[in-house]
């Protein structure tokens, strides 16, 4: 899976898989040649798409797995939706007002000055504080997301520089092998947005829980309401944010607030 998806529309999340994954893995290759041919996907079979990017009928339908779908058929079909609705617009999850070139600002302040009073409505500091705490008491720290953000890497930055191990996993298979070598102790802080990309999360949950190793698990979430939820050790609701932009934002708020709070308790104090 890539690193960037904040969004269902699997022609973003191709765009990101080809930007994102390192070196010139199968993968990145692979999303590029869809990317490259996304108009004649919808009509292909998946013998056709597994020849179109020179791979095997068994790579390409991992390929469409780690990318968060269940066949080769939903993501074709997926493929021929956002084909069909494509447009230039950017979307809003919320409200009916279209959004267009003149009413921008105005659309976007007032979605955003909603996020953040949802934000504002779920934020618990004395939260952070105990999983700042819970940060500098653990060697190893994993952060699973899709979301490269100077925001989040300086918070890498702020752990690496107190001399804890940290593993940032944007992709599926790199998060199922940090599970498997996952230890007691170990600190996962997982991401969940509500979009298609994000739900690893799940089967990430429910196998460190299987392990019964003592590992920490911290849950940033669009909405506490899944079931998931409780079976981690911090939750903090971030709420969904009325566009793309804004759920990159309030996750980056979350991070930042956390980076201060340890900052102030374990590094300026030094």
């Amino acid at each position: 899976m890539g690193t960037n998806a904040n969004s269902d529309t699997p022609i973003s999340a191709l765009a990101a898989e080809y930007n994102f994954l390192k070196g010139h893995s199968i993968e990145k290759r692979t999303a590029q040649l869809v990317l490259k041919n996304i108009t004649r996907i919808p009509e292909l079979t998946l013998e056709q798409a597994a020849m179109l990017c020179d791979v095997s009928v068994s790579t390409f339908s991992r390929f469409c797995k780690d990318m968060g779908y269940e066949s080769y058929t939903a993501f074709r079909m997926k493929i021929k939706d956002a084909l069909a609705s494509y447009e230039f617009k950017p979307q809003i999850y919320r409200g009916t007002q279209a959004c267009t070139c003149e009413n921008f600002i105005d659309i976007f302040s007032e979605s955003l000055q909603t996020d953040l009073a949802n934000f504002r409505a779920h934020f618990r500091p004395e939260d952070y504080a105990s999983l700042a705490d819970r940060l500098h008491q653990s060697t190893h720290i994993y952060f699973h997301d899709t979301v490269y953000s100077t925001i989040r890497l300086s918070l890498q930055a702020d752990l690496a520089v107190t001399g804890k191990m940290v593993t940032f996993s944007p992709n599926i298979p790199e998060q199922r092998r940090d599970v498997i070598t996952a230890q007691p102790g170990d600190l996962f802080i997982l991401n969940y947005d509500d979009h298609v990309r994000s739900k690893e999360i799940f089967n990430t949950i429910k196998q460190l829980r299987a392990k019964n190793a003592g590992i920490i698990i911290a849950l940033m979430t669009s909405t506490r309401q899944i079931s998931a939820a409780d079976d981690c050790d911090y939750v903090f609701e971030v709420g969904r944010g009325a566009t793309a932009l804004s759920d990159i934002m309030l996750r980056d708020l979350a991070c930042q607030y956390l980076s201060m709070v340890y900052r102030e308790k374990y590094i300026s104090g030094k």
